[in-house]
């Protein structure tokens, strides 16, 4: 079961999306959510390399977490893609963070622990396509619970073109759209502390 996570309504997202998004000839990739080893960026780095001649940026945030495997992260990503890769080394403002994400275009998160939630959720929720590692808990509940999603694991196998695919989704799930209702959050939370109080 996928713990319970408290994202934001509907309109809160919405909000934030832009009139205008960037030229539809660049794809924007974001890798990860932290400068944590558990988001495994090298190997994803790597899987991409092939593409760094393509029209593409990479953004990594490394706001938080471990500065010395951030700076390798650094280090690669930029032996690699050169200027095509972009650091956020500073906590932006929630909303505009989540105007952000609306300019994202693919996501790659290669976490096999109930990390990133809250990305990934808003991610899906702007129908991006998110890639995760098939077979982990993350992939396993999304793809129970019928929402689109890629395996990671399989980049290094893809054309550019398989690659930047658009999603078949159109809006998003049941799912997501359960798990940004204020209303189902509340009564998941309330569920949490009757079970833990033994009612």
């Amino acid at each position: 079961m996928l713990a319970t996570y408290s994202v934001y309504r509907h309109s809160q997202i919405d909000d934030q999306k832009p009139e205008k998004f960037h030229d539809p000839s660049l794809t924007n990739i974001l890798v990860g959510h932290s400068a944590t080893p558990l988001c495994n960026h090298i190997g994803i780095l790597e899987s991409l390399a092939k593409f760094k001649d393509e029209n593409i940026h990479i953004y990594i945030p490394l706001s938080y977490g471990d500065e010395a495997y951030a700076q390798q992260v650094i280090t690669r990503a930029t032996e690699i893609f050169g200027d095509k890769a972009i650091f956020q080394m500073k906590n932006m403002p929630l909303w505009d963070y989540v105007h952000f994400l609306w300019d994202i275009d693919i996501a790659i998160f290669k976490v096999y622990r109930q990390i990133a939630l809250g990305n990934i959720c808003r991610l899906l929720y702007m129908t991006k396509k998110v890639y995760l590692p098939k077979g982990s808990l993350l992939y396993n509940y999304y793809e129970e619970n019928d929402t689109e999603i890629y395996d990671c694991d399989v980049i290094s196998q893809m054309t550019f073109e398989e690659f930047t695919a658009k999603p078949k989704m159109t809006e998003p799930s049941e799912c997501i759209k359960e798990r940004m209702n204020r209303g189902a959050v509340i009564d998941q939370w309330k569920n949490v502390f009757e079970k833990s109080e033994g009612k």
